[in-house]
């Protein structure tokens, strides 16, 4: 892929921001005062799916068989039959699942992510490793950043697993969380060419192989913690939207429909081991408290600093219309929302505001009206609902 000028800014322009982002959050700290209830499980390991759809998975009903290793394993599970994700897109629903801040505290409270199960597990002597084959991802990238272990792996998915197997090694008790890329749109791309294994001619080819694909990478992984004190986690992020023979990766309701279950090791004290099926709704949220609880720890937790971030709303209303504009002055004051629209503007020097139908040559025209009056654009930015 070759990638302009400005594209290449724009990757420099986005990893300052997120630095800044990291540093203003890692500024607060987080002490917890943790009563041991008793011996925790040694080997917990979470891992992070994408985009996954549960009606894709033969684990729960679909036609074709492309979890069969995970079949295999469901007398060792507690599989839930109705998990849903706090939210359809991945920078949002990780840190949900991961820490205990809440959604409507992102925009005004972000640095609540300092409360996150790999900061609890250093602090009550675990051993922490965060092995992906996503790259750096927002506030994901902010609580992988608190792993004393940490490993941006290129390639595919089944490249973790040599990681894997090395953090097993270390004696010590471990939480050790894999973030694959999965089936994130285009799957094709995601998977070996050998591994599109179903009808060549189905839409859903690559989308079911490579739930087939994570299907085995999770054998290699089970089969080295059957003769471990371990349990094992799966949740995807998000599911997907399909609309028009398109894999939509959108914040959608559909979007929010997961699986999640959680695997048991036969050498797992029998008090911890709860298998079956649960058929209430759940949210993938639970991952939080189920990482601590099998840690055996009750906790207290208290913030030792914290850090105000501010959200400004604005509205100006008259007879006819009604106009909104949104924004922090985190770092710097920026314009993040105008009425309904998602944008990252600066407010500075003269702005020109338009709403325009969203059809082929209407920026064009808008660019040729200003053009006609000596108007230079200096920037400009799109934002759509």
């Amino acid at each position: 892929m070759i990638k302009s000028v400005y594209y290449h800014y724009n990757d420099f322009e986005g990893g300052i921001k997120l630095q800044k982002e990291f540093s203003e959050i890692k500024k607060n700290k987080i002490k917890y005062n943790a009563k041991k209830i008793n011996d925790g499980v040694n080997t917990i390991v979470l891992l992070v799916g994408e985009s996954v759809m549960p009606q894709h998975m033969q684990l729960y009903g679909y036609k074709i068989k492309d979890t069969p290793n995970q079949i295999n394993e469901i007398n060792n599970m507690m599989l839930y039959k109705n998990a849903v994700s706090p939210a359809g897109i991945t920078n949002l629903s990780v840190p949900l699942m991961l820490s205990n801040i809440k959604p409507e505290e992102f925009n005004t409270n972000k640095q609540k992510v300092v409360d996150n199960v790999v900061n609890f597990a250093n602090q009550n002597g675990y051993q922490t490793f965060w092995f992906t084959t996503q790259g750096l991802s927002g506030i994901i990238s902010v609580i992988a950043s608190y792993s004393k272990n940490i490993k941006y792996i290129s390639g595919y998915d089944e490249a973790v697993v040599p990681y894997f197997s090395n953090a097993l090694k270390n004696k010590a008790k471990k939480l050790i969380i894999l973030h694959l890329m999965g089936s994130h749109p285009n799957p094709c791309d995601k998977i070996p060419e050998k591994e599109k294994v179903f009808n060549p001619n189905d839409f859903f080819n690559c989308y079911d192989s490579s739930i087939n694909y994570t299907d085995k990478i999770i054998a290699q992984i089970l089969k080295q913690l059957k003769n471990e004190n371990a349990v094992f986690m799966y949740a995807s992020d998000h599911g997907l939207k399909i609309k028009d023979d398109k894999f939509l990766h959108t914040d959608s309701k559909e979007s929010t429909k997961v699986p999640f279950y959680i695997w048991f090791s036969p050498k797992l004290n029998n008090n911890l081991r709860k298998t079956g099926e649960i058929d209430d709704t759940t949210q993938t949220t639970i991952i939080y408290d189920k990482t601590l609880d099998f840690m055996r720890f009750e906790t207290i937790k208290i913030p030792t600093k914290k850090i105000k971030y501010s959200w400004i709303k604005v509205t100006a209303k008259s007879e006819d219309d009604e106009f909104s504009a949104e924004g922090t002055t985190l770092h710097d004051p920026k314009i993040l929302k105008v009425n309904d629209y998602w944008v990252d503007v600066k407010p500075e020097g003269h702005m020109f505001i338009a709403k325009y139908e969203d059809v082929p040559g209407s920026i064009g025209k808008i660019g040729t009206a200003l053009g006609e009056y000596g108007i230079n654009i200096g920037i400009m930015q799109v934002g759509r609902d």
